[in-house]
């Protein structure tokens, strides 16, 4: 595409036809709520290239509505003009969310932990209180919580408002929670009921502020019922704590595209999805992206076949493996999503967790061996070959390499 152009040749003139329809919209009240305005509006984002969000190209139409102007042209316009604009230094908002956790001594906290480019800090919640309490008695929705915040998370991020801020940190959140679920939650089952199975739950709730604004309560949607969890709080001990730092410090930097890291990053977002869920359909499902995610098998248009065989890698019961039992597992996640049939047992789904669990473990110990989406591929790859063929795959790509080294040398 041109520089500066969003639409080829080709769409430009559906792009006009949208852009008339959108402007047409908007009533002295502003833009209307509604699919008669969210579909177009979203067909003229997918339309652009590079792609545009809803928000972005909201954004760009609500300021070409302003204008005076209706055309594509006025509207590229803008476009360039805001990408060419020098960056406005957003606010710092910084966040503080409960966490169901008693670390024991007390005495581990403050406890710093880097995720993904993002600065985490696990404080006592005696200590948030205290440092919030004029705040806190301001908030009529925050009432008297103190006997479910043992432990508070807070991290900072940047955004004009306090959810771009999130959405900003969110990933790094998203992969904070999920280490934290596993290194002290894997190998809980349920033996009866259902609920959620996490030990580190996706709160119910967080407190915001930037400089000049007043403390904001935030209430989450969750899809269980907080009252049905595993348990009480979490005792951490300074053992777990040691792990869970361990294990954080190769997730400390940004991933790059197809890296490994990025691959991990998604699995620890999944794994933590999946375990809050508090119906026994939505974890397995859940567990499955897990599985597809780790075997790197949606690239195949995750075959189950495929994830069936590369899952049975990180789980060997005696005699004869756990092949025939994720075969079978893989027919239930099928006709859930094929034909809709939601029943399950609970054992098929302690089942999945296991092999996930140990799948994900290995991941997090042997990622920074295999940097890219490429190695993890090659990896499930050649795991079945025998020795010779190991051997012969590695003789002929050193000898490929080779002469293309060579052909690189005469070619200088």
């Amino acid at each position: 595409m041109p520089d500066g152009r969003l639409w080829s040749a080709s769409r430009r003139a559906e792009a006009q036809r949208l852009i008339d329809f959108l402007l047409a919209a908007k009533v002295p009240g502003g833009w209307p709520a509604g699919q008669d305005f969210d579909v177009p509006l979203l067909a003229l984002a997918e339309t652009t290239l590079p792609k545009l969000s809803r928000t972005e190209m909201w954004r760009l139409l609500d300021r070409l509505s302003k204008s005076g102007e209706a055309s594509v042209d006025a509207l590229e316009v803008l476009w360039i003009a805001g990408r060419r604009a020098p960056p406005v230094q957003t606010p710092e908002w910084r966040f503080w969310l409960p966490l169901e956790l008693a670390p024991h001594p007390p005495e581990q906290l403050p406890l710093a932990i880097t995720m993904l480019g993002t600065g985490f800090a696990l404080e006592r919640g005696e200590s948030v209180r205290s440092q919030l309490a004029e705040d806190l008695g301001k908030l009529h929705d925050y009432k008297d919580r103190s006997h479910f915040t043992p432990t508070f998370v807070t991290f900072r991020s940047r955004g004009a408002h306090w959810t771009d801020a999130w959405k900003v940190a969110e990933p790094a959140w998203d992969a904070f929670r999920g280490l934290g679920a596993f290194v002290f939650g894997r190998g809980k089952f349920r033996i009866m009921g259902e609920g959620p199975r996490s030990a580190v739950l996706h709160p119910a709730w967080m407190l915001t502020r930037t400089e000049g604004k007043s403390l904001q309560f935030v209430p989450f949607d969750l899809d269980y019922d907080p009252s049905r969890r595993m348990g009480g709080d979490v005792a951490i001990t300074q053992e777990m704590m040691q792990s869970f730092q361990e294990e954080a410090v190769p997730l400390s930097g940004q991933p790059s595209r197809g890296s490994t890291l990025g691959v991990m990053a998604d699995c620890l977002r999944l794994y933590a999805q999946a375990m809050d869920s508090g119906q026994h359909h939505s974890c397995f499902l859940g567990l499955w992206q897990l599985a597809e995610a780790i075997t790197v098998a949606e690239e195949d248009g995750g075959k189950t076949e495929r994830v069936v065989a590369r899952l049975s890698m990180f789980i060997r019961f005696p005699p004869v493996g756990a092949g025939s039992a994720l075969t079978y597992i893989s027919r239930k996640r099928n006709r859930m999503v094929h034909h809709g049939v939601l029943a399950m047992e609970m054992e098929d789904l302690n089942v999945l967790q296991l092999a996930c669990e140990r799948a994900l473990a290995w991941l997090l110990i042997q990622g920074q061996k295999l940097p890219t989406r490429l190695h993890l591929r090659e990896f499930y790859r050649c795991h079945s070959l025998s020795e010779a063929q190991l051997t012969a795959t590695a003789e002929t790509a050193a000898l490929l390499l080779e002469e293309r080294q060579r052909k690189l040398v005469k070619g200088l």
